[in-house]
């Protein structure tokens, strides 16, 4: 039996230790088998049988043969193989070795000695003891390369043989202007790179190599251009091709260069026969590497031509004759005098020149040709009368209305009836017309060009003089105009039209000698109602000299109109009262956008304007952007008196200003808006006066005629049942009042006649506390003013800006001296109320909905009202439950700060407490006396510890009810001293406005360190100076921690302290109030901190166990706050332990 085992080298290490194992084994097994099969055939018992053997002759062992076994090495690319795998030493062992596909049998070893291998790649080898060690080596095989050429290029590669799997690079070489159609390799397209070459892996056959060549091409690239365009007939062509480039410009441009390959090159101009456009061409043939073209445009330039004309010649501005395409040209046509032109074209195209003979065009593509006709000038006339009048003309020649250059045209001017030529020009040009002729006028005028005729009229008479001429025409005309020329004296009564008479001033004044002006004795007053009279623009002066009684005196009128006259007065009368204006409610009378001053003489009376007491038709008295002042030389005088039964008064954005009274309102219907009532009070400045006006205001029936009566700013009724038996209704709105002495408003009445007055709240804050008789027949209105208590407004949870509220309080704090804000105390129930922005100067408007304050230069009120008892009006606000009276106008205060309310407390068995007497807002002392044997313990003003001088006085500054406690002890008794932190303008030793700083403040001769606390300092004399008595902390920008802390180690021990936070503070801003106490002066070592509550009040913190010579700081650590400054510090106290 033969056993035969091929081995496969190839696998892997694991696979290989598996099958030596099985060698070995089926080496054992195969050295079994030949062990059963070996000696002879007769029957022999074996040992331990019981069948009894039969002895046989001795004969002679043979020995024992030698075996070797085969190993074979591993290898790779092939395998090897033996007949045998163990043989008797000197046995034939065939191996066959087999490799792999493309790969040879390089060497063949056994036992180290290389072998020749037969045809079929196997050996022979007799067995050797120790057995046959067999190793193979393989190798690739190699191929070759054959390339087989072509025309018009070459192929080569960079081997001739290579390893089957090894690369070949092959380069192909096309000659000038070819390149390669195809390559391949055993028949296969293979691609080429960029630089025309492949790389191809060797197989086995080796490597077949064809290419082929054909000629190149090339591409066409057309760079960018500007003003035209480049097309070709291809884009691509064979080299040596040729390519056909068209070249168009847009219009008015011309070819400045044509480039291919950056090289100039020619081209030829052709007609496009189609739109007969001009265009150009070029060929150019293809080359290697392609063609790249650009190509630039710039403005043709074309020539300007004319044929010269008969009777004018043409010129072109700058004296060009050619011109770039678009660039203005502008002709100048100048006709020969007399001609004109009648035809112009341009490029034979019709066109109109300018009035001054030019035309200006631009350069076309093609150029610009000329050609212009000049004739004899057509001349016309053309006529502007306007109204109230005519303008004729006609050729003198032939009477028509056609003129050639040369012709002389007269012209007619007619004025309507009632009106004269103002002016007349011609082109612009006056013509002066005589006096005599403004009636109507001719004159001759020359045609040598188109003209234009103008012509004004007009009604008004200009006067220089009143001759009796200038009297006689006014007076005959049923109306007229009159303007001054200049300033004029006036010794009779203005004349007067029929009907409607205007004087215009123009700037110029009339000094009138004769009372009253408008009208004298002999005046018939039933003709002078007919007639209307309006003065304006200029000024009256009455200089009549037995003393003016009336400046204007313009009663009976059917219309009396003042615009924009100043009136006075250079005389005044010693016998009879005098009067600015006097009218009367016959007369619808305006006085607009005037002045009158007037002024008076003793013991007579002034009025501004007056009226008499005629009976009334319902005219009405209008009073607009006037401003009309009176004075005396007794100040008894009045602005404007109204005493007319049935008069109308409307008076808009007016003042009125006297020493008496500004405006006495005893009847009729007055509308008073806007308006401002100045009395200087100078009257009362008489002792008797003051009586007497006190008997007008307090006794029934006392007043008398004219301005007998109280004495003020705005008089509205009467107590006079003898005369003036017609009610007043009055309305006010938005007016103001300045009255030095007396009432700035008194409302009367007769008991039987009644006054009624509604007012807005604007006049109503203006004049409050206004006279009012109310017992009477007296109707008041006040319309959007709502008076409460501060505790009534505390109660109150609706803002409301539709209503001004007025309340009184005593000023007790302000907050903020840069914007007023301040707190009011009710002086008998001590109930407050914070004011948020309170001034002294009332600059509300009211739309009819809501109240608006206007804080630009409006003055905010300042320290001297503190401790004073003041009336304000603001609109009401809750803020976040704060009761606030907003933007509040002082309207009325005490002329005194209120008395302090000064009670105390103390055991007067142990010793007496004076306090001396002041006013709110005062620095009062305390005096405490001890009997013998007690001394003082603390003195306390509303819970606050004083510091006690050593004469056991103490200083504080009164509040509106103050409480002192005086403690008085026996002399051995301990007593604490109490050091006191003020951060007032004194103790701050730097200003610090805003919340990031370092400052330090000294109070009772110890010194604080403060950081990040405002105390809003200015600089002594600075405007808008505001010292704060108290530190606010915290910011709306950032988190900010504030604290106040010893500079130096309090050598007593301090028992408690406390810190007093003001009304207001937002408790949700601040994280935490802390106190450090600590023997180290940078508080890193020895300290115990205590938290503090964050409230309103007085804070007192016990300390634990107190020690001398210990550091003491509050930190106030505050969010990023919802408004700067959430918490306020107003004191801090330190109090020592009882010695």
């Amino acid at each position: 039996m033969k056993y035969m085992l091929r081995l496969n080298w190839r696998e892997n290490k694991f696979q290989t230790m598996k099958k030596k194992n099985h060698l070995i084994a089926l080496s054992v097994l195969i050295a079994s088998l030949v062990g059963c099969n070996g000696g002879n055939d007769s029957s022999t018992t074996q040992p331990g049988s019981n069948n009894p053997t039969t002895p046989t002759a001795p004969s002679t062992q043979q020995p024992e043969k030698k075996t070797g076994t085969v190993t074979i090495g591993a290898v790779e690319h092939g395998s090897v193989t033996a007949d045998k795998m163990t043989a008797e030493v000197g046995a034939d062992v065939t191996f066959t070795v087999t490799p792999d596909e493309n790969y040879s049998v390089k060497s063949f070893k056994v036992n180290n000695d290389e072998k020749q291998l037969n045809d079929s790649n196997q050996v022979v080898v007799k067995m050797v003891e120790g057995g046959l060690t067999v190793s193979a080596e393989f190798e690739i095989n190699s191929a070759a390369v054959t390339i087989t050429q072509a025309d018009h290029g070459s192929i080569s590669a960079d081997k001739s043989t290579a390893k089957i799997g090894e690369n070949v690079t092959f380069t192909v070489a096309p000659e000038a202007n070819y390149v390669v159609s195809s390559f391949k390799v055993n028949d296969v397209d293979v691609a080429l790179d960029g630089n025309n070459q492949a790389v191809v892996v060797m197989v086995a056959g080796g490597l077949n190599v064809t290419a082929s060549f054909e000629l190149g091409s090339g591409t066409v690239t057309i760079g960018a251009v500007e003003h035209g365009a480049v097309t070709a007939d291809k884009m691509t062509a064979k080299i040596g091709e040729d390519v056909t480039f068209k070249i168009t410009s847009d219009t008015g441009y011309d070819v400045s260069f044509f480039k291919v390959n950056g090289s100039d090159v020619d081209y030829e101009t052709k007609e496009d026969s189609t739109t007969g456009k001009t265009y150009w061409e070029a060929k150019v043939k293809m080359v290697s590497g392609g063609l790249t073209v650009t190509a630039e445009f710039k403005l043709g330039v074309y020539s300007i031509d004319w044929d010269a004309p008969s009777h004018g010649t043409i010129a072109v501005e700058g004296g060009k004759t050619q011109a770039t395409y678009g660039e203005d040209v502008k002709f100048i046509f100048t006709p020969e005098t007399g001609y004109e032109i009648k035809f112009l074209t341009i490029n034979e195209e019709q066109v109109q020149w300018a009035n001054d003979n030019t035309y200006t065009t631009t350069m076309g593509e093609y150029g610009l040709f000329v050609n212009v006709q000049f004739g004899l000038e057509n001349e016309t006339i053309t006529v502007n009368a306007g109204e109230h009048g005519t303008i004729e003309h006609k050729n003198k020649a032939d009477d028509s209305q056609n003129y050639k250059y040369g012709d002389t045209a007269v012209v007619t001017v007619t004025p309507n009836e009632g009106y004269m030529i103002e002016t007349i020009t011609v082109d612009g040009k006056a013509i002066e017309v005589p006096e005599d002729k403004k009636g109507g006028y001719s004159f001759e005028q020359l045609v040598e060009k188109d003209l234009n005729i103008s012509a004004t009229f007009t009604d008004v008479h200009t006067i220089s003089e009143f001759t009796d001429s200038v009297i006689n025409e006014i007076k005959n005309a049923q109306d007229i105009k009159v303007k001054l020329a200049g300033d004029v004296t006036l010794g009779v009564t203005l004349p007067l039209a029929k009907g409607t008479t205007e004087y215009d001033l123009n700037g110029h004044t009339i000094t009138s000698t004769l009372n009253g002006m408008l009208r004298d004795a002999s005046t018939d007053t039933a003709a002078f109602g007919n007639k209307s009279v309006t003065l304006k623009n200029g000024s009256i002066i009455s200089n009549y000299d037995k003393g003016t009684v009336n400046v204007i005196d313009s009663s009976y009128l059917a219309a009396f109109t003042l615009d924009g006259v100043t009136v006075s007065n250079s005389s005044i009368s010693t016998v009879n009262p005098i009067t600015g204006i006097y009218c009367s409610s016959t007369t619808e009378t305006k006085i607009l956008n005037s002045t009158i001053n007037i002024k008076g003489s003793s013991n007579l009376g002034a009025y501004g304007i007056g009226t008499n007491n005629l009976d009334g038709e319902n005219k009405t008295i209008t009073i607009e952007n006037t401003k009309v002042t009176v004075t005396s030389d007794d100040f008894d005088n009045t602005a404007f008196l109204g005493n007319t039964e049935g008069i109308k008064v409307v008076v808009k954005n007016s003042t009125f200003t006297a020493d008496r009274q500004a405006v006495i309102a005893r009847t009729g219907n007055w509308d008073i808006s806007g308006s401002t009532f100045v009395s200087t009070g100078k009257w009362l400045d008489a002792e008797a006066n003051v009586t007497t006006n006190t008997k007008y205001k307090t006794t029934a029936g006392s007043w008398r005629s004219g301005n007998e009566v109280v004495s003020g700013g705005l008089i509205l009724g009467d107590e006079r049942t003898s005369a003036y038996n017609t009610p007043v209704v009055a309305t006010l709105k938005d007016n103001k009042f300045t009255v030095a002495k007396g009432d700035k408003m008194s409302i009367h009445s007769d008991g039987t006649v009644a006054t009624t007055v509604t007012m807005d709240a604007l006049t109503a804050v203006e004049a409050y506390g206004y006279d009012h008789d109310e017992d009477k027949t007296t109707v008041v209105t006040e319309n959007n003013v709502v008076k409460k208590t501060l505790k009534e407004l505390n109660e109150m949870t609706t803002d409301d800006d539709a209503n001004l509220y007025v309340t009184t309080g005593v000023l007790t704090e302000i907050k903020n001296t840069q914007f007023g804000n301040l707190y009011l105390t009710d002086k008998a129930t001590g109930e407050e109320l914070y004011v948020f922005g309170t001034y002294l100067d009332n600059t509300y408007s009211f739309d009819g909905t809501q109240f608006s304050f206007d804080q630009k230069g409006a003055e905010v009120i300042t320290s001297d009202y503190l401790g004073k008892e003041i009336t304000v009006a603001g609109t009401f606000k809750n803020h976040k439950g704060t009761k606030e009276l907003v933007n509040a106008v002082v309207i009325d205060s005490s002329a005194e700060k209120v008395a302090a309310k000064v009670v105390t407390e103390y055991d007067a068995e142990k010793g007496t407490v004076t306090v001396e007497e002041g006013k709110l807002g005062d620095k009062l002392t305390v005096t405490a006396t001890p009997k013998e044997g007690y001394k003082v313990s603390s003195i306390k003003v509303n819970d606050q510890a004083l510091t006690v001088a050593e004469d056991n006085t103490a200083e504080f500054t009164a509040e509106l009810n103050n409480k002192v406690v005086v403690e008085f002890v026996s002399e051995s008794a301990p007593v604490a001293k109490v050091y006191n932190v003020l951060f007032n303008k004194d103790n701050n030793k730097k200003i610090a406005n805003g919340y990031e700083n370092e400052w330090t403040n000294v109070s009772d001769d110890i010194t604080y360190n403060l950081k990040n606390c405002n105390n809003n300092g200015t600089a002594e004399g600075k405007p808008g100076q505001n010292n704060w008595t108290y530190i606010r902390i915290g910011s709306k920008k950032n988190a900010y921690v504030g604290s106040i802390a010893t500079a130096s180690a309090f050598t007593e021990a301090i028992a408690e302290s406390a810190i007093t936070i003001d009304k207001g503070v937002v408790t949700n801003d601040i994280n935490s109030i802390k106190l450090f106490v600590s023997t180290s002066a940078d508080f890193k070592t020895g300290t115990t901190s205590y938290n503090v509550n964050v409230a309103e009040g007085e804070q007192t913190t016990k300390i634990i166990t107190p020690v001398a010579n210990a550091y003491y700081k509050y930190v106030i650590d505050c969010k990023k706050a919802s408004k700067n400054g959430p918490i306020q510090i107003s004191k801090i106290t330190f109090t020592t332990v009882a010695e």
